[in-house]
């Protein structure tokens, strides 16, 4: 409809132009309001319609970890709602999310390029490209949140947090610390530890959590700090440590686990969390639209046994909910993110 009427348009003005004033301004300004036209009608469509085709969700980690599993479960889903349009998950990880963030930007903001991050890039905006200039990634849901652990090789000496923040500072010791890549939530925690305590620590920056915990299990490094779940198999075969839980609550399935609340460390509480996020400038009825949909996939009875066995508590919410919920917890680490960089120095990257 939207095509007929604008060549409905030009073959009108194109017989005024011949046959009445040949008025070049009325045949430009009639072909631009028609091209207005269809463009309107043209969105509208595709809004009303989404999706009208396949999705790519673009998961900024390497496969394995507790991000890219619950990114695929919700590709999952996502597909079988869609029907017969699919939702393929992709990783593309690299500079510590920084390689998907930044193709993110390049792709139209129709809804059909899609980002599932951890906080790194969205807690430390200097990690975003051309964070004064460029529009902010929007949000589409939280789909949920975890505890993080202070994970460490089984040959270390020190056998609880207590005794290696002790005896490393006593004895000067310098303390390797793996991450999932410079500027991510474990990167973070590293810098974090050492500012706390005051024990230095050497960086080890790995393409994600997969490979950090490799190193753990190598006795390659002497500390990670990731989700405890990932590592709870080898924790009970006595093949890494625990040495603390990040968080005030106890793990349902290790509670023998301390948390750093009861330790009196509350400075080292760390929680991360999974966000789904679209290119700026997604119209307002799509993000709804797909945050309606995980809604409920979130929601559903199935999810939450899934998500509890990565020991992912759900979040969810409505888009403003969400918005609030990433707001918040920038604010919150707005004075250490300022903190690490006046010590370490600024964790951009550069392109």
């Amino acid at each position: 409809m939207c095509f007929r009427f604008i060549k409905n348009t030009i073959v009108l003005v194109a017989i005024k132009e011949t046959f009445i004033c040949k008025n070049r301004l009325v045949q430009y300004i009639a072909i631009f309001i028609g091209l207005i036209h269809c463009t309107i009608c043209h969105c509208q469509a595709d809004e009303s319609s989404y999706p009208s085709k396949n999705i790519k969700l673009y998961i900024n980690v390497p496969a394995g970890g507790t991000t890219d599993q619950v990114s695929r479960y919700i590709a999952e889903k996502l597909s079988n709602t869609f029907n017969p349009y699919t939702v393929t998950p992709i990783n593309l990880d690299g500079a510590g999310g920084l390689v998907a963030e930044r193709y993110l930007r390049t792709t139209p903001a129709d809804g059909y390029a899609l980002l599932a991050t951890p906080p790194g890039i969205l807690l430390n905006p200097s990690q975003q490209e051309n964070t004064q200039t460029a529009a902010p990634l929007k949000p589409v849901i939280v789909a949920g949140y975890f505890p993080n652990a202070i994970i460490a090789r089984p040959s270390l000496p020190y056998k609880t947090l207590g005794e290696l923040i002790q005896g490393a500072k006593k004895n000067r010791t310098t303390l390797t610390c793996a991450s999932q890549g410079v500027g991510t939530t474990s990167h973070l925690n590293c810098l974090k530890f050492s500012m706390l305590t005051g024990i230095d620590i050497i960086h080890v920056p790995f393409r994600g959590t997969g490979p950090a915990l490799l190193a753990i299990l190598g006795n390659q490094v002497d500390l990670f700090f990731g989700n405890p779940q990932i590592a709870l198999g080898q924790y009970e075969q006595k093949k890494l440590l625990i040495l603390a839980i990040m968080d005030r609550k106890k793990l349902a399935n290790a509670p023998q686990i301390p948390t750093v609340h009861e330790l009196k460390y509350p400075g080292l509480h760390s929680l991360s969390w999974i966000a789904i996020m679209a290119p700026p400038g997604t119209p307002l009825s799509i993000a709804t639209k797909l945050n309606l949909t995980l809604q409920k996939i979130i929601g559903s009875p199935a999810s939450r046994q899934f998500l509890s066995h990565l020991n992912v508590n759900p979040v969810g919410g409505d888009l403003s909910a969400t918005r609030l919920f990433i707001q918040q917890e920038v604010t919150e680490n707005q004075l250490l993110l300022a903190r690490i960089n006046k010590q370490f120095g600024s964790l951009e990257i550069a392109p």
